[in-house]
C-alpha cells in the first residue's frame, strides 16, 4: 500500500499551485506566438520562433541542474518561492519588449525562473511518497501543471485580442506573484533535508556516471516526450492559424483540447497504473502518440485534427507521471533534486534540440511537418521500453 514517507501537513497543494502558474506562464508565451508573429517589430518567422524556444530551453537545462543540486541542500520552500518570484517579475518585463532581441532576452530570464520547479518540486514528491501514493501524487502535480497550460491556451488569445498583446503577460505576472504570497502564508511541512534524513535514511551522494547508468532506461523516452510537448505548445497554435485559417483565439482552443484531455489522464494516472502497470501503460501511451501525431500531420480536416489532438493529449500526458514514478523507484534515497535536475535536463534537451530544427523544417515544408516528426520520434521510446527489464535501483547496495 502506498504511503507518505514523512509526517506533518503536506506541502503538495502549494507545489501544485506553483506548477500551475509556472507552466501557465510558459504556455501563455507559446500561445502568443501566432499573435506576436503578426506584429512587425518582432519579426517572428517559424525559424525565429524555433530559436526562441530552443535557446530558452537551453537556459532551463543549465539552471535546472544547478537548482536541483541546490534543492538538496537548501530549504524546498525558499527555493520554490525564489523560482516563482523570478517568473512573476520577468512576466511583467515581457511587456517592455520591442523587438526580437529584447523578447529573446526576457524570455531567457523567464526560463531561468522556470528552472526551479521541476527538479525541486518533483524531487520533493519523490522523497516524500512511495507506492500507490507516489503514482497519485505524481499524477496530481502533473494534472495541475497541465491545468495551468490549459487555462493559458484557452484565455491568452481572447485576452490579447480584447486588451492587447501585453495583457496576458500582466495577468500571469499577477498570478505568479499571488501564488508566492499564498505559498508564504501557510506553514506547510516541506520535508527539508533534515526531515528526509529522519524519515527515510541518509541522502546519498552518487557519482554522475552512476546516475546516468541507472537512469538510462528513462532518458530517451523523456527526451522524446519533451520534444513532443515542445513541438505542440510551440507550433500547435500556428498549425491552427496558418494551416486551417483559424483566428488566434480559436487556434488556442484547439491546443486547449490537447492539454485538457491530458489533464484528465494525468489526474487518473494512479488508477491507470494500478490497472495496467507502468510499463504497459507507457507502451500504450507512446503507440497512441505515434498514431495521433501522424493523423494531425497528414489530415486536412480541422474536426478530425481536433479529435486527434484530444487523443494525443490523453496519451502524451500519461508518459510524464509514469516515467517520473519509475525514476523515483529506481533512485531510492539518492539526492532527488539533483537526480531530477539531470532527468529534466535530458527531457528539455530533447525539446531544445528539436525545436529549432522543427522551425526550419516548417519554414520550408509546412507547419504540419513538425507533427509528422513526432510520429517518427515516438518509435524510439517504444523500442526502448520493449527492451526494458527491471531498472537497476540506484543506491540499492548501500
Amino acid at each position: 500500500m502506498g504511503r507518505s514517507k514523512g509526517p506533518g501537513p503536506s506541502y503538495l497543494p502549494v507545489l501544485t499551485l506553483y506548477h500551475a502558474v509556472d507552466d501557465g506562464l510558459l504556455a501563455s508565451i507559446a500561445a502568443m506566438f501566432p499573435i506576436l508573429s503578426r506584429i512587425g517589430g518582432f519579426g517572428l518567422s517559424y525559424e525565429n520562433i524555433g530559436l526562441l524556444t530552443s535557446l530558452g530551453l537551453t537556459v532551463t537545462v543549465i539552471f535546472q541542474v544547478l537548482a536541483g543540486r541546490a534543492g538538496d541542500q537548501k530549504d524546498t520552500r525558499l527555493m520554490m518561492t525564489v523560482g516563482i518570484l523570478i517568473m512573476g517579475i520577468t512576466s511583467f518585463f515581457l511587456t517592455f519588449a520591442w523587438d526580437f532581441i529584447s523578447l529573446l532576452s526576457i524570455i531567457l530570464l523567464v526560463r531561468m525562473g522556470a528552472s526551479f520547479y521541476h527538479p525541486i518540486g518533483i524531487g520533493w514528491i519523490s522523497k516524500r511518497y512511495e507506492g500507490e501514493a507516489l503514482d497519485r501524487s505524481m499524477g496530481y502535480q502533473s494534472a495541475m501543471g497541465d491545468t495551468g497550460v490549459l487555462v493559458a491556451f484557452l484565455s491568452t488569445g481572447i485576452i490579447a485580442m480584447e486588451w492587447g498583446w501585453k495583457a496576458p503577460f500582466i495577468l500571469w505576472g499577477v498570478l505568479n506573484i499571488g501564488a508566492v504570497i499564498v505559498g508564504m502564508a501557510f506553514n506547510y511541512d516541506t520535508g527539508t533535508k533534515a526531515d528526509t534524513k529522519r524519515t527515510s535514511g541518509p541522502v546519498q551522494q552518487v557519482p554522475l556516471s552512476k546516475v546516468f547508468h541507472a537512469l538510462k532506461f528513462a532518458l530517451l523516452p523523456l527526451a522524446i516526450s519533451g520534444a513532443a510537448y515542445t513541438i505542440t505548445t510551440t507550433y500547435g497554435g500556428l498549425l491552427g492559424t496558418d494551416r486551417f485559417g483559424l483566428a488566434p483565439d480559436a487556434a488556442g482552443w484547439v491546443v486547449a483540447l490537447w492539454i485538457g484531455s491530458g489533464v484528465l489522464t494525468a489526474a487518473f494516472y494512479g488508477r491507470i497504473s494500478k490497472a495496467m502497470g507502468r510499463k504497459r501503460s507507457l507502451v500504450m501511451a507512446y503507440l497512441g502518440v505515434l498514431c495521433c501525431s501522424l493523423v494531425i500531420g497528414i489530415v486536412h480536416n480541422i474536426f478530425v485534427v481536433a479529435l486527434a489532438m484530444m487523443a494525443f493529449g490523453c496519451f502524451l500526458f500519461i508518459t510524464y507521471p509514469g516515467l517520473f514514478s519509475m525514476i523515483s523507484d529506481a533512485t531510492g534515497k539518492v539526492s532527488q533534486g539533483f537526480v531530477f535536475g539531470i532527468i529534466f535536463a535530458g527531457q528539455i534537451i530533447g525539446g531544445a534540440s528539436i525545436a529549432y530544427f522543427a522551425g526550419m523544417v516548417a519554414q520550408i515544408y509546412g507547419i504540419n511537418v513538425p507533427f509528422l516528426m513526432i510520429s517518427v520520434l515516438a518509435i524510439f521510446p517504444l523500442l526502448s521500453l520493449a527492451m526494458l527489464e527491471e531498472p537497476e535501483r540506484l543506491g540499492a547496495d548501500a
